[in-house]
């Protein structure tokens, strides 16, 4: 059996496609967890006048 020879184009090749397959893979992971767990459906329903108000309310304490 022969082996494949390795020459620094192919190994390079094979690094960038390792790179690619290993964010392509995370890309996949955070959408996933995005759309499970911060999905606009699990958000409670504000106004933004109520948000406005929270924000820009002064301390009333």
């Amino acid at each position: 059996m022969s082996a494949i020879p390795t020459t620094p184009e192919t190994s390079q090749s094979r690094l960038w496609r390792e790179i690619a397959v290993a964010l392509a893979l995370k890309t996949v992971a955070l959408a996933l967890l995005y759309f499970l767990c911060f999905d606009a459906s699990k958000r409670p329903q504000i106004s933004p006048a109520a948000v406005a108000e929270k924000l820009f309310a002064r301390d009333r304490g």
